[in-house]
């Protein structure tokens, strides 16, 4: 189902839209990035309206990853490679991305 699809595809681009924030950010952000907008609008075939209500109505649910790793290795989630391969280069986003087991801000102003 959709909702469903939704969740599990925000939760494995979780470390890309989480870049967009702060490094020490813990809330979703009140949108999302364009080219992720843009990617769970063509991998779930609904209309850009409908991907901002299901991001407003879903993102705290979504967003309670408790382990990124896990969420991203989940091999139950491999029905969503089709959707990454097809979707996923136009867009700039990759089934799974990778991204260093830490987050901080080089910025001394941090």
């Amino acid at each position: 189902d959709i909702i469903s699809t939704f969740i599990t595809l925000v939760r494995h681009l979780w470390e890309r839209i989480s870049c967009t924030q702060p490094h020490d950010a813990i809330n979703p952000p009140a949108t999302l990035p364009l080219n992720i907008h843009n990617f769970l609008h063509d991998a779930t075939d609904q209309d850009h309206d409908t991907v901002e209500l299901l991001w407003k109505a879903l993102m705290w649910i979504a967003w309670e990853v408790t382990d990124t790793q896990n969420c991203r290795n989940d091999h139950r989630a491999d029905h969503l490679l089709p959707l990454f391969l097809k979707f996923g280069p136009t867009n700039g986003v990759a089934f799974p991305d990778f991204f260093p087991p830490h987050r901080t801000c080089i910025d001394p102003k941090c």
